[in-house]
């Protein structure tokens, strides 16, 4: 739903995680009053939107009503389980789920944490972190030992991808202007970076 987002930094926003489908409009109804009101961005973790829910975001986006961003994970994917409690540690909130008897509309009214940065990028989107290293590397410990406590039958690739999420850390390049300005020099720069990028260490 942010396929024109790419490249795209959003700072200084709120955030909720919602563990299930948006249905209707009305479950977000005063998510989308205090975007309006304050402009502040907001993002919205969930499995899906229907085409309401879709459309009626879109258009007053684009009609600069508010600036909110739904991030919509595929619930039939492995890959998918238990993102959403990623996402809520890295960014310092919890999750709002009918199995602890939360409503969307209700939980939605409430004061919703504030987060630093998140990029979004053609396919990924990067957060800056809410909380310190020590809780990072906490959970990290946590999902090295779901993996090494594995049963053979289970897979853990679902876990490993995971945590390298929480492993992946980026690069500034700054190249001189000779180099920059050189597409045979671009060519080299790209090839070795893919290179790298297959690298097992």
């Amino acid at each position: 739903y942010y396929e024109k987002l790419h490249n795209k930094v959003v700072k200084d926003y709120k955030v909720v995680v919602i563990d299930g489908f948006i249905e209707s409009v009305g479950e977000i109804h005063h998510l989308l009053v205090k975007a309006n009101k304050s402009m502040i961005p907001y993002v919205i973790f969930c499995y899906g939107l229907s085409e309401e829910v879709k459309f009626n975001i879109l258009k007053n986006n684009r009609e600069g009503r508010i600036k909110v961003y739904p991030v919509c994970l595929d619930s039939n994917d492995e890959n998918s389980l238990n993102l959403l409690n990623d996402f809520c540690l890295i960014q310092n909130t919890g999750v709002i789920s009918s199995n602890l008897g939360q409503t969307i509309s209700q939980a939605v009214r409430e004061e919703l944490a504030s987060c630093k940065k998140i990029t979004f990028l053609k396919n990924k989107i990067l957060i800056e972190p809410c909380v310190d290293k020590i809780t990072i590397e906490s959970h990290r410990n946590f999902l090295k030992t779901r993996i090494n406590e594995a049963k053979s039958d289970v897979n853990i690739k679902p876990i490993e991808n995971r945590l390298k999420m929480f492993s992946a850390e980026k690069i500034n390049l700054y190249l001189p202007k000779r180099v920059s300005n050189n597409k045979k020099s671009q060519r080299e720069l790209d090839y070795f970076l893919r290179f790298l990028s297959h690298l097992r260490k």
